[in-house]
């Protein structure tokens, strides 16, 4: 790692090991029915929701630092051994 752990977010190390497919974490079937009233209509009405949801997780993950989960783990190893 080229950075400290206090400076590299959960979103960095997400982008580095997740292959996102160009719709993101969710995606929608490629080839739906067009005969099919869901199939002809699932697109338009589900990807603004999934683009929302992907925001959402990586606003969340680019809140968190490693640094954050190593002092988290820290905490929890302390409080198990105080017991």
């Amino acid at each position: 790692m080229a950075r400290d752990i206090s400076e590299i977010t959960l979103l960095d190390v997400y982008r580095a090991v997740h292959v996102v497919e160009e719709d993101g974490l969710f995606s929608v079937h490629d080839k739906p029915n067009p005969e099919c009233s869901v199939g002809r209509n699932i697109q338009s009405s589900i990807e603004p929701i999934f683009a929302t949801a992907q925001k959402a997780m990586e606003d969340s993950l680019a809140k968190v630092t490693l640094q954050d989960i190593v002092e988290d783990i820290s905490t929890k190893e302390a409080s198990a051994c105080d017991s």
